[in-house]
């Protein structure tokens, strides 16, 4: 007896495919955050938050004051980042966050 009679195994290059070979996690990356300090973000006025989930679950819940950039896929994420928050508009800080912290 098998749970998976048919199971295949896909090796993939990318979990959340940005489809950019001008952006490597493992090279640039922010800083993660402790749950502990996670408030203290979302309570700093320099600190912008930004909900980097799908509309469906920005639609059951998120936090108080997080940027929904209404973005269809991650793919999108990085054009809506340039557009929104680099150059002479950038916060101070950025907070963003997911469902699985995979993003």
């Amino acid at each position: 007896f098998s749970v998976f009679p048919r199971m295949k195994v896909k090796i993939k290059s990318e979990i959340v495919t940005l489809h950019r070979s001008d952006c490597d996690p493992t090279e640039s990356k922010g800083v993660y955050v402790k749950p502990e300090q996670w408030n203290d973000l979302l309570n700093d006025p320099e600190c912008l938050v930004v909900d980097t989930r799908n509309e469906y679950e920005i639609h059951v819940g998120t936090f108080r004051n997080a940027i929904n950039p209404h973005t269809q896929n991650f793919v999108e994420f990085p054009d809506w980042m340039k557009q929104h928050v680099a150059g002479e508009n950038a916060p101070k800080k950025i907070a963003m966050f997911c469902t699985g912290g995979i993003r």
